[in-house]
């Protein structure tokens, strides 16, 4: 019987494709195919269970010019007939669908092949299946505790597990009292009462909003900072980088000054008691070698004497060169160390000489021992 609903004779386009409605087949068992076209293609007979979705597809190539036919047997209760065109469009196509009632004769030797196959895939698989004692030794070490069989069965775990799943279903049961303690929980305060957690978050969610718009950076408060960065209030003048690094110059400058300080004029000076003797009438000692002062705008002379009768006294000399000769400084003619401590502390301006000298007059009656530093600083 031919097919009414999977035929047609209009010639396909470059790759387009025909597809059939399904068709019940009835008490029908083999299905015959008929193509006859000028382009190659492929013919696919497909089948269903239930005449929605596809179950099983043959498919078979058709040649260009070469008339088709093919019977094979019915394998579903529902068949349709696709076809595809190949890249070329057809300007002749035929495609017919016939059903018979008796299925296709059958190829024997294909039977035959096919049972030797079958049984040697049933010889595998028995083969493979035995449950031999150290296969079934194996399953049950895997259905134990231990990996060597040993401990509890799976049976005697899955016990437990059960167990165990029944305690914490009792004790996860959402009583009254629970429920009020989580209610109380999301509380503001401990017993239920005060906010609730989502008002108190919405009142964070404000306030992170509030700071949001306080902190935001714009041109007039960056502006504002520049300016109290910068040397002058409305952000004119140099920079505080600028004014830093100044800043690093002269303390370096002045550290310079303070090493040379250190090196050449904050010597200690100190007397001998047989240098100041005041058995001599008027003894005077000079109490320091030349002292470089040129470089400097302040000189401070400090120490003690151990005199406090107030009848001594120190003065400076001065001198253009080192090894020249040295005049008295009336600056500092009749300078006494302290009366309560014997102590001597005296700053003057740097004169307009280049050395001194600190000469100490021990008039006290008795020897002493002084101790006299001098500091030069700008």
């Amino acid at each position: 019987m031919t097919s009414q609903l999977n035929k047609t004779d209009t010639p396909l386009g470059a790759s387009e494709i025909y597809t059939g409605p399904w068709e019940y087949l009835r008490d029908h068992e083999g299905v015959g195919c008929f193509v006859q076209t000028d382009q190659s293609g492929t013919v696919k007979v497909q089948y269903s269970l239930n005449g929605v979705d596809l179950d099983i597809t043959d498919s078979f190539p058709v040649e260009a010019s070469v008339d088709f036919h093919k019977v094979v047997s019915k394998k579903g209760r529902y068949l349709r007939v696709v076809y595809e065109n190949d890249l070329v469009a057809q300007t002749t196509f035929k495609l017919r669908t016939h059903f018979q009632k008796n299925a296709p004769e059958v190829n024997h030797s294909d039977v035959l092949v096919a049972l030797d196959l079958l049984d040697s895939s049933l010889n595998t698989i028995e083969s493979n299946s035995t449950f031999t004692a150290s296969r079934l030794n194996n399953i049950q070490n895997k259905l134990s505790q231990n990996t060597d069989g040993t401990g509890s069965t799976a049976g005697q775990m899955l016990d437990g597990c059960d167990s165990s799943l029944n305690t914490i279903e009792s004790n996860s049961t959402l009583s009254a009292s629970r429920l009020n303690n989580i209610q109380n929980k999301l509380s503001q305060n401990t017993d239920g009462t005060g906010s609730t957690a989502g008002q108190m978050l919405d009142g964070c969610d404000s306030s992170l909003n509030t700071i949001e718009s306080n902190s935001t950076l714009t041109a007039s408060r960056l502006n504002n900072v520049q300016n109290k960065l910068s040397e002058n209030a409305d952000g004119s003048g140099d920079s505080a980088g600028i004014l830093l690094k100044a800043i690093d110059t002269r303390l370096t400058t002045q550290a310079t000054h303070n090493t040379n300080l250190l090196a050449k004029t904050q010597v200690k000076q100190s007397s001998t008691t047989t240098a100041l003797n005041s058995v001599v009438s008027s003894a005077t000692t000079t109490a320091s070698s030349a002292i470089d002062v040129s470089s400097y705008s302040k000189v401070t002379v400090y120490g003690s004497t151990g005199d406090t009768s107030g009848s001594s006294t120190f003065f400076v000399t001065v001198s253009n060169v080192t090894g020249g000769t040295y005049y008295s400084d009336n600056m500092t003619l009749g300078k006494t160390p302290n009366t309560t401590d014997g102590q001597i502390i005296y700053t003057m301006d740097a004169t307009p000489f280049n050395f001194m000298k600190v000469n100490y007059k021990n008039v006290s009656g008795s020897d002493k021992t002084v101790l006299l530093y001098v500091t030069a600083s700008n």
